[in-house]
């Protein structure tokens, strides 16, 4: 059970621990009396346990004790904001010795796109002067390195009180990644729980925090969800990212199809009409995958049915057909 802030709603106060069914689903009595605690505590949470034989023998104790430790820690909490709030901020010196940086060059491999050659590398990617302007490089994908939940076990990222937790992780990969579809999101949270996999009851446990999070989705024309940051209009996203190095390339299946429709319209802009195997092999090539069969071919194929799907193409004569909107 959690007590919330009287004011923010967003906010937790207490978390109180019963010996329920929670408790007695442990596996050891270390897990039950040690771990459980501990690892709420480093997420942060202030605990008040309730033991079954002390409430019976004295539930008004037990209810007083409980209300004195939520006015203390309200009080506590109360007075920290104040001295926060009283604190002047530190004056922002600019040093007179440090110069920016000009564009600075790392020789890579140059990568054909849109008609120049464009030199990628993990740090920055540069145009020739063939076409110089910001808008026509593609950005790179940056992926969301989760803190590792210390003491984080399967059993307690199922139970409530990791709801916060989890709802925080989903939200922080959102906010760096989106568009970003469901499975991913998924494979970042449990990745800092130590999970490696996505079963039924980690699935179950996701739609149960999703269901309870207003968050912008949308669905492709095969159901698969897409979720976006509030800011972001799905309608109006016309771009596509390319990771910056081999080891950041995202898996075909799981860049959305928005995104892949994306550089299915960017490739036939410049060559107006392609045969879909060629347009195929051109879209993986240019999310840097080296051979195009299995998820690879699927993903690029259902890119091409989104950017139909999305009137930025259309199939004519056996060739997909650049629409300009």
């Amino acid at each position: 059970m959690d007590v919330v802030h009287p004011e923010r709603s967003s906010e937790y106060l207490l978390g109180i621990l019963f010996d329920g069914h929670n408790y007695a689903a442990a596996q050891s009595a270390r897990d039950r009396n040690i771990v459980q605690s501990s690892v709420l505590k480093q997420l942060g949470w202030k605990i008040f346990r309730i033991w079954t034989l002390d409430w019976w023998r004295n539930k008004d104790k037990i209810m007083d004790e409980l209300l004195d430790s939520i006015t203390n820690i309200s009080n506590s909490r109360n007075a920290v904001e104040e001295n926060e709030a009283l604190k002047e901020p530190e004056p922002v010196i600019a040093s007179q010795k440090e110069t920016p940086l000009m564009n600075p060059v790392i020789e890579k491999e140059a990568v054909v796109y849109n008609n120049a050659s464009v030199i990628q590398s993990s740090d920055t990617t540069i145009q020739n002067q063939k076409s110089s302007t910001p808008e026509n490089i593609p950005p790179l994908y940056k992926l969301t390195q989760l803190p590792i939940v210390h003491y984080g076990n399967y059993e307690l990222f199922l139970s409530y009180q990791s709801t916060p937790t989890i709802t925080q992780q989903i939200q922080q990969v959102i906010d760096l990644e989106a568009p970003i579809n469901y499975a991913l999101i998924c494979r970042r949270v449990i990745a800092a729980w130590g999970i490696s996999k996505l079963g039924t009851r980690i699935q179950s446990r996701f739609e149960q925090v999703f269901s309870s999070i207003k968050l912008n989705t949308t669905e492709d024309a095969e159901h698969a969800i897409t979720f976006w940051k509030n800011e972001q209009n799905p309608a109006d996203y016309n771009i596509f990212r390319l990771p910056a190095n081999e080891g950041e390339r995202r898996n075909a299946e799981d860049i959305p199809a928005t995104e892949v429709s994306n550089a299915v319209a960017k490739i036939l802009s410049n060559q107006i009409s392609m045969p879909e195997d060629d347009l195929i092999r051109e879209t993986a090539k240019l999310f840097q995958y080296a051979r195009v069969g299995g998820n690879v071919e699927a993903a690029m194929k259902k890119g091409i049915i989104e950017a139909i799907r999305r009137q930025r193409a259309k199939r004519e004569n056996g060739r997909i057909v650049f629409l300009k909107n």
